[in-house]
């Protein structure tokens, strides 16, 4: 269902991928495993960004880095970094500006130890996104 989601936001359908990526999280609680559960709370956290839902976006990004952070026996410091920049940049759009800073600043730290940008080289969330394998953005 995600990735009928990740058709529909390309195509700008954002209402029914919006549905579907709910529909997906409620099929993914239902399974073994942790991981595979946080591409969707970060999709989701994306649209409501977009609905300026930022409280239940925060939410999410910090569920999201909370599977990520725990003791795993995959390397997910590329997922961490992509997260918590998206944390950076719904914490300065809801006006907690300082709050953003420190997410943001680990981020671009994380994101010079994988790929060696260094902080404000091509800072975007499609920069961010590319640090992760495509059925996780």
């Amino acid at each position: 269902m995600s990735a009928l989601a990740n058709v529909l936001t390309a195509r700008a359908n954002l209402t029914p991928a919006f549905d579907f990526y709910t529909k997906s999280i409620k099929v993914h609680l239902r399974v073994p495993g942790r991981h595979h559960k946080t591409a969707g709370y970060n999709k989701l956290a994306w649209f409501l960004q977009k609905q300026g839902e930022y409280k239940m976006a925060i939410e999410y990004l910090r569920l999201s880095l909370k599977v990520h952070t725990r003791k795993q026996s995959v390397d997910t410091s590329p997922e961490i970094a992509r997260t918590k920049y998206q944390l950076s940049q719904v914490l300065h759009e809801s006006v907690e500006t300082e709050e953003s800073n420190e997410p943001e600043a680990e981020a671009q730290q994380l994101r010079f130890q994988l790929i060696g940008k260094k902080p404000g080289e091509d800072e975007s969330r499609e920069a961010y996104d590319e640090l992760i394998a495509y059925f996780y953005r």
